[in-house]
């Protein structure tokens, strides 16, 4: 089975022990603007993230 993307509109992300390796991948090098989480899900860790 193959997949073709065409655009990501948002993605949430968790990475266990590398939450800000991956965050800075993500909007650095990605260009990828971090999006707050909800109060009610902050303590699940990950963060999300779109593109502008």
């Amino acid at each position: 089975m193959n997949f073709l993307f065409k655009s990501i509109d948002h993605y949430q992300l968790a990475s266990p022990n590398t939450e800000d390796q991956s965050r800075k991948f993500f909007t650095e090098k990605l260009m990828f603007r971090e999006v707050k989480k909800p109060l009610s899900l902050s303590s699940n860790g990950g963060y999300g993230s779109n593109r502008d």
